[in-house]
């Protein structure tokens, strides 16, 4: 693979050369690939960085400075937020480790880090900073060994990047050790039951190359956000990694397959010794009415009364529970106050701002358990409108091979509000398709906001518009179909609804996107 990454690090940095940092140079992996284009995602929250630094540094103060850029004007973003430790191996060798937090005013833009020291200036990979998307499959890996290859492994540092593939699950495995009983039948003692999954994906090869490495690593997750699953505390867990790099002919990208196993179930003829220890209840709240846990909002006008209860998943370990209690949160407070109790509750608010309300659980020991927390948003009429969608022209599809479908179109509602589609497959078959939403107010130069690949009839997703301070947006939707797998026709249709300001009820108003193709 061409670009060698020495150091197997997913976001490497390179020395800079003279003394002027310009929004091109960090371009590396676009540059030396002719323009080939690749969005490094990272999500909003705390991101780790590293790079190896001159092994004259003797402390941070050594560190001139450590600034985030944006690529498309080079502007240093001020008021950053990081924590940086210079860090020494066994062999004197010097490394700089970063964490930086990425917060939600960064989202849409494009960023590099650019760190001086006393003895060189680095910079690093460029990287997209993303709203969390259920497509996104997020992988992260560390080490207890403290360092492998170049990569140093110091309290909780570790490495994640997002991609857009599908975790497919396998036939799960059951390997078996047996014993004869006597009569001539084969007993179980031993029994493994072995969940595996896979997931291939095309990088570029720096990012394939640091890739190569984490099966030399003992802690690693596979975040499936497809199935709701959220980044947790990595934990040393053996998932039994397989991967293949396959180079790419253009020589800048290969293409990854992934095969882990995730579950392992032991089974043996021992007997197991269960017993209970005192535990705090387990409580979960829902909204009555659907059963969900969403937050929600409404306005003044309309009267802002809802039912809340205890949900069917509230558990009480140990069998102790004594009583619960509703409890509220008002706006700007930080003061948790107690309400009634009952498994269910009715609120009344009048006032505007954004209440909170949870479930207080306590034991007859004296333990007590916490449920979620579910928000409801009081707005008054100006604030929150229905949000309505005005269809515009259709245009021709950028899409390539099969071709696909165009439309734009504006929503309308209160300033600053955030509207939600409820997006829907209505049409399916063939090799599948992309849905892509694009920010429409800047002309030509699309930002992308949303991409999709749908699924079977009936798969649905959600996508949040964030109107203007004058309640508007205007946006553009396309429908790609993929490329031929054989003869026949192909064809997908996707329907978008706009949801009311409750985020339940869905607006009397539908947009649709079709494309058929007949491949020869």
């Amino acid at each position: 693979m061409s670009f060698y990454n020495k150091q197997k690090n997913p976001f490497p940095f390179y020395e800079l050369e003279g003394d002027v940092w310009t929004n091109t140079k960090p371009k590396w992996h676009k540059n030396n690939c002719n323009g080939c284009c690749y969005e490094h995602k990272v999500l909003v929250g705390n991101h780790y960085f590293q790079l190896p630094v001159n092994n004259e540094i003797l402390s941070y103060s050594e560190v001139n400075s450590i600034q985030l850029r944006k690529v498309s004007d080079n502007v240093v973003i001020e008021d950053l937020e990081f924590q940086a430790t210079v860090i020494s191996d066994s062999q004197g060798n010097k490394y700089l480790s970063i964490r930086l937090n990425i917060i939600q005013d960064y989202v849409g833009d494009e960023y590099y880090l650019a760190v001086s020291t006393e003895y060189g200036s680095y910079y690093s990979e460029t990287f997209c900073v993303s709203q969390l998307n259920k497509d996104y499959i997020g992988i992260e890996w560390a080490s207890t060994n403290g360092k492998v290859g170049e990569m140093v492994y110091l309290n909780d540092f570790k490495h994640s990047i997002n991609i857009e593939a599908k975790i497919v699950s396998s036939e799960p495995e059951i390997e078996e050790e047996t014993e004869e009983d006597g009569f001539g039948n084969e007993v179980p003692t031993l029994q493994i039951l072995k969940q595996g999954h896979e997931l291939s994906f095309v990088v570029p090869n720096f990012i394939a190359q640091a890739l190569s490495a984490i099966p030399l690593h003992d802690k690693i997750n596979f975040i499936n956000r497809r199935i709701g699953e959220i980044t947790q505390e990595l934990e040393v867990k053996n998932k039994y990694v397989e991967l293949k790099i396959t180079p790419e002919k253009d020589g800048c990208n290969s293409y990854i397959e992934i095969n882990f196993i995730d579950e392992l179930i032991v089974s043996t003829s021992c007997k197991e010794e269960i017993t209970a220890f005192n535990n705090p209840p387990i409580v979960d709240i829902v909204w009555d009415d659907t059963g969900t846990q969403e937050s929600r909002s409404c306005n003044t006008e309309e009267g802002c009364t809802e039912t809340l209860r205890k949900s069917d998943l509230t558990m009480d370990p140990d069998g102790n529970l004594d009583s619960i209690i509703w409890q509220k949160k008002l706006p700007g407070s930080t003061i948790w106050t107690d309400l009634e109790s009952g498994d269910t509750i009715d609120i009344e608010e009048t006032d505007t701002g954004t209440y909170q309300y949870r479930l207080k659980a306590i034991d007859t020991e004296g333990l007590i358990g916490y449920s979620n927390i579910l928000a409801y948003r009081v707005l008054t009429l100006s604030e929150s409108t229905s949000p309505q969608i005005i269809e515009l022209d259709s245009y021709v599809s950028q899409c390539s091979s099969s071709g696909g479908t165009v439309k734009t179109f504006d929503i309308s509602a209160a300033s600053n509000q955030t509207v939600r589609g409820k997006i829907q497959v209505v049409a399916y078959y063939g090799s599948g398709f992309v849905l892509k939403i694009f920010d429409n107010t800047t002309g030509n130069e699309l930002n992308e906001l949303f991409n999709w690949d749908g699924g079977p009839i009936g798969a649905e997703t959600h996508f949040d518009f964030v109107l203007d301070s004058s309640g508007m947006g205007k946006y553009r939707m396309e429908l790609c179909l993929n490329e031929c797998g054989a003869a026949g026709y192909y064809t997908g249709a996707i329907k978008m609804n706009l949801l009311d300001v409750d985020n339940i009820s869905e607006i009397d108003q539908e947009l649709t996107l079709s494309r058929y193709f007949n491949c020869q």
